[in-house]
């Protein structure tokens, strides 16, 4: 249920500034959608997160990590 751009964001397979997923997802109104579409990507970036806290390496960059997150609180304001 998780659109494919972010599938591939977190699995390394999408190269492009990790923000740009989230101006994107913000501008398509994400949060007004249906609740199992909201809750995937929701999941999708609370296992993302947890995963970089909890393995050594992390796989990905906490900041990227971050910052692909339209839920984060930086990037929650509409505006």
């Amino acid at each position: 249920m998780t659109p494919r751009i972010v599938r591939q964001l977190v699995t390394g397979r999408l190269h492009v500034a990790h923000g740009l997923i989230a101006s994107r997802l913000l501008a398509a109104g994400w949060q007004d959608w249906p609740a199992p579409e909201r809750e995937a990507l929701e999941e999708v970036w609370h296992a993302w997160w947890c995963s970089t806290l909890h393995e050594y390496p992390a796989p990905d960059h906490a900041t990227q990590v971050l910052e692909s997150s339209p839920s984060a609180p930086a990037s929650s304001h509409r505006g």
